[in-house]
């Protein structure tokens, strides 16, 4: 089973080698509710991730200060949580993502690889302004700004 922000808890799906009929949820709580410490820790991973989703930041705060340490994986999650967490807040507080920014960054690292070098730093600027406009502009507007040459 993948992983899934909001288990499906209604359809039943056939599971092979249980050999039977379960929501995701119910997939999922076979799985953690024999392990206390598991079900703690998948139980805080929801709540975390509900509080970031819905930008409740006095919850985010509430649930990372209040956290108490069980000797599992998520103490090192929420000790960092703890540790940067007026950053985790402020950013809890948007719904904007650095996404669109790493994509870019990824292209520019992309282009590099394969050019082997530039004449010089205006052409590379060039390239990149190419990338980055190919990305903003539907494929319509692209054909309007192109040079127009007289068939004369």
């Amino acid at each position: 089973m993948y992983h899934k922000a909001d288990p499906d808890a209604k359809t039943k799906h056939y599971r092979f080698g249980i050999n039977e009929s379960l929501t995701d949820q119910e997939l999922i709580d076979i799985g953690i509710t024999p392990f206390l410490n598991l079900h703690n820790a998948y139980e805080t991973y929801i709540d975390i991730h509900d509080a970031l989703l819905n930008s409740q930041t006095e919850r985010l705060s509430n649930l990372i200060k209040t956290y108490r340490s069980c000797g599992e994986p998520m103490d090192i999650a929420i000790a960092t949580l703890r540790k940067n967490l007026k950053g985790v807040l402020n950013a809890s507080q948007t719904r904007l993502s650095n996404g669109p920014l790493e994509g870019i960054n990824r292209k520019i690292k992309a282009l590099k690889r394969s050019c082997y070098g530039f004449a010089n730093q205006e052409r590379m600027f060039e390239r990149i302004y190419q990338l980055i406009r190919a990305r903003r502009l539907p494929p319509e507007s692209q054909a309007q700004g192109a040079v127009q040459h007289d068939a004369t």
